[in-house]
């Protein structure tokens, strides 16, 4: 029998594997969340602390909007997040979403 802590959640999980490093489990509320940190990901540069950062700016749909909208001075606020490395976010992203 297990016991019932609090309200059942849905995580979306995303594993981080690297050569020399423990594999990773990094868990989202929503697959918008998800979504945007593995296009994050994806930028040159951008590893996976520096896409959460991104992605605890505000919600999913707000940071999408900024990249969309080339927003790079809001995307550099990021902890880690430089202004280069927010420019070639928008610039590469900005049509994903």
């Amino acid at each position: 029998h297990i016991k019932t802590i609090g309200p059942t959640r849905v995580l979306f999980v995303q594993e981080i594997c690297k050569e020399a490093a423990p594999t990773k489990l990094i868990g989202f509320f929503s697959e918008e969340e998800r979504r945007l940190f593995r296009a994050l990901i994806t930028v040159k540069g951008i590893g996976a602390a520096g896409a959460l950062a991104v992605c605890g700016l505000n919600s999913p749909v707000n940071v999408m909007q900024a990249i969309r909208q080339q927003q790079s001075g809001y995307i550099a606020q990021a902890k880690g997040v430089g202004k280069a490395s927010a420019d070639k976010i928008c610039l590469e992203l900005s049509g994903r979403f």
